[in-house]
């Protein structure tokens, strides 16, 4: 446009802030603002819901929250009126930032400027909810209640985001205690006297809870519109994933207040089921059993889910049998497939065999894979793995990530450290003492250095990499210089 000497429009530049927004290229976005009020245009709104999403897309939450707090009071200065796709990407960007308290500001102001609040605004809630790994939990069940007692159906996205919450977060309040859970509990009017009741009201475990609504018939599930456990004073145990799904009644109960809403679910909702509940073949088997009841096929993400599952308690020969759920429903492997199935590889003859299936199957081992080959070789502590693993690493030119890198060096770190320790009579794991694996270890320590030189290593890129370009000498806008990684000062990267 500058060769052409045309003077760029409003259009272009919403276009070009819309997908710095979409990309998280803050910086550029709020650049190309400024530029586009200089020349005399007008913002839209469709601008300042471009420039939330930059900061909600950031990938530095304190740069995008000081922005985002920075054109709210500037929007709140100049008594700006905003619309519904507005607030959505301004509870989207305080969300990510980990401001849950202003996104709740947000949506009172929503109510007050006769906004009305939609399911879509509950899902952005309870998508911020997910980026706080302590609390999240805690903060998505009362978003729910809250949704529930504004009377806003939930959609399918809103039971997926219960799920995300229970899978990724904890239950805990910010003073690092259940209150907020236990609280609600003492919500629902009491269903019988004291006396006739065998069980006191107690603070319980997730099994003793599970033993009373067996004989009580009582489930506290928090997403139905009325919570019945009357019976249950305090829980405990909320650390585990199976146990925060119990609170949202499990897989029958949680399959059950979605068709209480016509809501159908998905294969994703399957999916995050299996990652949420307990870790065991009798649980797994319910689970394909209301899958195949509610007439969903699985794909190949979810049995891809479910042999990562198989593989964490190691059990192989479980991870084997999902792959007859290829044949059964006609699916083909992907390279994901692989890569769950190397995370079971704890032997060069096992990694071999994987990756000769890989070459049959038209697939090379990739970074990630290679990785998983590491992590398994480290912790098992096999030291001629680990060599045989950087030989094949040079055989197929195969570029090392910095995670790679540090893994090795942190291993040859803490093994010298340990052996040290045992020569000098103090505690150390009785494999340190052994002769068959020193021996291995100094193998190791000898070809560590010379197969290191001959193999590349990729330093993770700066965020923003893709969209560098060489700047003309007579073009003094923008020209801050970025580092080449995040090596350096990470103020200077912003």
């Amino acid at each position: 446009m500058k060769e052409d000497k045309v003077r760029p429009s409003r259009s272009i530049f919403s276009m070009l802030i819309g997908a710095c927004g979409r990309a998280g290229y803050t910086k550029k976005a709020f650049n190309l603002f400024n530029v586009m009020k200089k020349r005399g245009c007008v913002p839209a709104d469709s601008h300042y819901t471009a420039l939330f999403n930059s900061c909600a897309n950031s990938p530095w939450k304190e740069d995008g929250l000081q922005r985002a707090t920075m054109l709210r009071q500037q929007l709140k200065d100049k008594n700006v009126i905003l619309n519904r796709a507005q607030y959505h990407a301004m509870i989207k960007a305080f969300g990510h930032c980990g401001e849950i308290g202003t996104t709740l500001e947000i949506m009172d102001e929503m109510a007050t400027n006769q906004i009305t609040v939609t399911t879509e605004s509950f899902n952005f809630l309870l998508h911020a909810c997910i980026s706080l790994p302590e609390e999240g939990f805690t903060r998505a069940i009362l978003i729910w209640r809250r949704l529930r007692n504004m009377r806003v159906t939930p959609s399918i996205f809103s039971y997926n985001l219960m799920l995300r919450a229970a899978r990724d977060c904890g239950a805990k309040d910010m003073d690092g205690k259940h209150q907020p859970i236990e609280s609600m509990l003492l919500l629902e009017e009491k269903t019988g006297s004291q006396s006739n009741n065998p069980f006191n009201p107690a603070v319980l475990t997730m099994s003793e809870i599970q033993t009373v609504t067996k004989q009580m018939t009582v489930c506290p599930n928090f997403l139905a519109e009325k919570i019945q456990s009357s019976n249950v004073m305090g829980l405990a145990g909320l650390d585990r994933t199976e146990n925060r799904l119990a609170l949202l009644g499990g897989i029958e109960g949680f399959l059950a207040e979605m068709s209480k809403d016509h809501v159908k679910p998905d294969i994703k909702t399957f999916a995050l089921l299996l990652e949420t509940i307990a870790s065991d073949p009798s649980e797994e088997k319910k689970l394909m059993e209301q899958m195949k009841a509610c007439g969903i096929i699985p794909d190949v993400t979810f049995l891809n889910v479910f042999i990562k599952k198989r593989q964490f308690r190691r059990d192989n020969s479980g991870a084997q049998e999902v792959l007859n759920y290829f044949q059964e429903y006609q699916l083909f492997p992907n390279i994901m497939t692989f890569g769950v199935l190397a995370t079971g590889c704890r032997s060069s003859q096992e990694a071999d065999a994987l990756m000769k299936d890989m070459e049959n199957a038209g697939f090379r081992v990739n970074i990630e894979i290679f990785g998983s080959f590491l992590k398994n070789a480290i912790f098992h502590k096999k030291c001629y793995f680990i060599m045989d693993l950087l030989n094949r690493a040079t055989e197929m030119n195969l570029t090392l990530d910095e995670k790679a890198i540090k893994l090795l060096d942190k291993f040859r770190r803490e093994t010298k450290e340990a052996i040290s320790k045992h020569d000098r009579g103090l505690e150390v794991p009785k494999i340190y003492g052994n002769e068959w694996f020193r021996e291995s270890f100094r193998v190791f320590c000898l070809g560590y250095k010379p197969q290191m030189e001959k193999l590349e290593v990729a330093l993770e890129p700066h965020p923003w990499q893709q969209y560098r370009y060489p700047l003309a000498k007579k073009d003094k806008t923008d020209q801050t210089s970025y580092p080449s990684n995040r090596g350096k000062s990470v103020q200077n990267l912003k």
